[in-house]
């Protein structure tokens, strides 16, 4: 399921990449209508995952690079798919939606 590193210990010297929230991530996220207090607790964990090892998450085929993230923010709720893309630098959240 990973490509992530092979030693756990790398998750504590890996390097921190900045987070970039892109201009339709901020503006799908709104349009989910989800408790912006419970969104943002969930996506700070997510983010910190992100900036720390995109590499654990999903590589979309065909996609140039992509990469999805997929959540719950509720108990009994749709879960939430996060698209992604990221350098050695940066992770630049891309989209959100609910997932099928």
């Amino acid at each position: 399921m990973s490509n992530g590193p092979e030693n756990s210990e790398d998750w504590f010297t890996s390097p921190i990449r900045t987070i970039v929230r892109e201009p339709l991530f901020e503006q799908q996220l709104r349009g989910l209508a989800l408790s912006h207090r419970r969104i943002e607790e969930v996506l700070s964990g997510i983010e910190y995952g992100l900036a720390k090892h995109p590499d654990f998450f999903e590589r979309i085929p065909d996609s140039g690079g992509d990469c999805m993230v997929k959540t719950y923010f509720y108990a009994d709720a749709p879960a939430i798919r996060i698209l992604f893309t990221y350098t050695a630098t940066e992770v630049h959240l891309e989209a959100v939606e609910f997932a099928e």
